[in-house]
């Protein structure tokens, strides 16, 4: 199958070889991000068994956005796949200009289409399974096509993250291409490094290269 299978990058692991992956300390985190080091493992060990079922590229979907660690949320995910020993073919791919969820599937589509001229077949996006609703919502903006999500994991206490993405669902309702505060300030903040990119420019379903050419 013609698949992509994105995995949405949510920290930084540092890669160090004298603490286990599954390991707090083994990773950039924010506070409410405390002991979920072992789910975003199995957010890449779920999107690893999707392409053992069948055939598909794998693409990791993070900016830089911590400025000491000095690399991205998907350059570190490539290290962590290396480091849990799991082999992939072709290679995964890498979209390191992501700054929030609506970026995390986007941005791995337009990277696809700008390559082989088409949109994939099949496309699964892999995160936290209470994000559901949010990533249907931002492949409905999208108009993406055959759009599968995979939710993987439940924080420990789950309703303070419940009542936040209920209301960044609303806010993305409100400004579906997050062009807007408060959408807009939190990407900007994300932004560490001061990244540009011709993407960050698109702001409407008909500025996609998909659409422009008439294959959407």
């Amino acid at each position: 199958m013609n698949q992509l299978v994105i995995v949405a990058c949510h920290a930084i692991f540092k890669n160090d070889i004298s603490l286990a992956p599954d390991d707090d300390a083994n990773w950039y985190l924010r506070d409410f991000q405390k002991g979920e080091a072992g789910i975003f493992i199995e957010h890449l060990r779920n999107a690893w068994r999707v392409l053992q079922e069948s055939k598909g590229i794998l693409v990791f979907s993070g900016s830089k956005t911590v400025y000491d660690a000095n690399l991205s949320e998907a350059e570190s995910y490539l290290r962590l796949l290396e480091r849990l020993g799991l082999k992939v073919n072709p290679l995964p791919r890498l979209e390191e200009r992501a700054l929030d969820s609506f970026q995390n599937l986007l941005f791995p589509l337009l990277d696809y289409y700008s390559e082989n001229g088409f949109l994939p077949e099949q496309t699964t996006l892999v995160s936290w399974a209470f994000k559901k609703k949010r990533f249907e919502f931002h492949a409905n903006t999208i108009g993406l096509k055959n759009f599968r999500f995979l939710g993987v994991g439940m924080p420990e206490i789950p309703e303070p993250a419940l009542s936040s993405e209920n209301y960044t669902l609303e806010l993305f309702k409100y400004d579906p291409w997050g062009c807007q505060p408060p959408l807009f300030e939190k990407k900007a903040k994300r932004n560490v490094y001061s990244l540009k990119s011709a993407y960050y420019s698109i702001k409407s379903k008909d500025e996609l290269p998909w659409v422009v050419s008439g294959l959407s």
